[in-house]
């Protein structure tokens, strides 16, 4: 073991982390700490880390998300997630989204050495350079359509400044993608990007993930979003599901750089860029009253739309090979695409785009046999299925995109909800809520449909 060998530990109980990092000193190991889900990412953005510990029930969020976050963001240490409560579900949902172990408390130190270096010594195996993993998520800012080309030509003239910036497309077209990548090349670059996704949770606990709190008897100290962005990037994601009670507090941040935390009377000062997503377009987010006009006034400074995977004609063939290398075992060739499946994939509209792709790369390079890919190795959805796809995001109201957005993933997901959620980035009882609105039952299977 040597000192270069880097852990972050993520623990809100400060006695749990306390031994923890006393412990793995001992053994040689250098110990960085955050006790919340943004303090996480602040920390995980600006250290080389080794091995991530993260415990499942944060303040602000849940270890789960925390995990996928870092892997969107490239950092792919190993990861183990703690938790007091045995549960298979959660363990199911943590091996899924790339962790190596999950841990009941209390932690059996032996048992979490050991863990800890074989989880570091095979990503060592995997990956001896330290080097980031190939990431389809970076393929989005590709392309040679003219499309791509003509997005490409207006980022290369701000990608530089600190203009706060909105970026309009549909689900799955690489919005956040594009944001981390313009945090990465802005003069904010040297700072945080912290992600907030707007339809994630209650008006509540919203409002303290990101203006954080006091510590009370019942609550730990929360260090707020808006604060732990300070010096770097602010990404909103979805801001028209951003509350508007709450827009109206962002916007005097905006305007201000300072706020309270809640309970609190110290005013905290903070400045970064701020970035926003939608999905459908600046003068729709207005007329349907989804976003205060003074709000969208200081977000879209600049507005990028990225086209939809259908728009960008055989840029989908370069992305589908370009997955299909990174998905194939290491020195193996990867499949070639037949002619008639590469008019397939020209053809299909993509309602998922970019993560329909994926999914549909994922399924082939697991299943497919045989040097060359078929159509039938696609298993693309029909036309009748894509019915529900979303049209042209400039072309629809808030409401309609969202209704058709969500008939298409319950679609690609036969129903099932939990899956749909993930995809969908919200939770399982917002997503029933958001079912019941648009009176999607119907998609739902006869077990989960109250009608049925």
């Amino acid at each position: 073991m040597t000192q270069s060998t880097n852990v972050l530990i993520v623990e809100n109980e400060e006695g749990v982390r306390g031994a923890v990092r006393s412990y793995l000193e001992g053994l040689g190991y250098t110990v960085v700490e955050a006790g919340t889900v943004a303090e996480g990412l602040v920390v995980a953005q600006r250290e080389r880390l080794d091995a991530v510990l993260i415990d499942y029930a944060l303040p602000d969020g849940d270890g789960i998300t925390l995990l996928r976050n870092l892997r969107e963001l490239g950092i792919f240490a190993p990861a183990l997630v703690l938790t007091a409560h045995s549960s298979i579900d959660l363990a199911v949902e943590a091996i899924k989204e790339g962790a190596e172990q999950f841990l009941i408390k209390p932690i059996q130190l032996g048992m979490l050495r050991t863990v800890l270096e074989r989880a570091i010594g095979k990503s060592r195996l995997r990956n001896p350079s330290g080097a980031s993993w190939p990431r389809a998520s970076a393929l989005p800012l590709e392309g040679d359509s003219p499309a791509m080309q003509a997005l490409r030509a207006l980022v290369l003239r701000v990608e530089g400044s600190m203009v706060p910036t909105l970026l309009v497309g549909e689900s799955g077209t690489g919005k956040t993608a594009m944001a981390r990548y313009l945090h990465k090349q802005g003069s904010s670059g040297a700072g945080a990007l912290i992600e907030v996704n707007c339809a994630s949770s209650s008006p509540s606990d919203l409002e303290r993930q990101l203006f954080g709190g006091e510590r009370t008897q019942s609550r730990p100290e929360v260090v707020g979003l808006l604060e732990a962005a300070d010096g770097g990037t602010l990404l909103l994601e979805e801001v028209g599901q951003l509350p508007s009670l709450l827009q109206v507090r962002v916007h005097q941040v905006l305007e201000e750089g300072a706020f309270y935390r809640l309970g609190e009377t110290v005013l905290r000062r903070t400045r970064f860029r701020v970035i926003a997503t939608s999905q459908v377009a600046p003068k729709r987010l207005l007329e349907s009253n989804a976003v205060r006009a003074d709000l969208l006034h200081r977000i879209h400074g600049v507005v990028l739309t990225l086209p939809p995977l259908r728009a960008r004609g055989d840029d989908v063939l370069a992305y589908a090979r370009r997955m299909l290398a990174t998905a194939s075992p290491p020195g193996a060739d990867p499949p070639s695409l037949a002619p008639e499946t590469e008019q397939a994939l020209r053809a299909h509209s993509w309602p998922g785009n970019f993560r329909e792709l994926q999914h549909v790369v994922a399924r082939v390079a697991l299943l497919a046999s045989g040097a060359e890919i078929r159509p039938a190795d696609l298993a693309l959805w029909p036309a009748a299925a894509q019915a529900a796809a979303p049209g042209d995001a400039a072309d629809q109201t808030l409401q309609e995109a969202e209704r058709r957005h969500l008939a298409a993933v319950l679609v690609r997901t036969g129903g099932e909800v939990r899956q749909a959620a993930r995809i969908l980035g919200i939770s399982r009882s917002a997503l029933y809520e958001r079912i019941k609105r648009h009176h999607l039952e119907s998609l739902l299977p006869r077990s989960r449909n109250p009608h049925t």
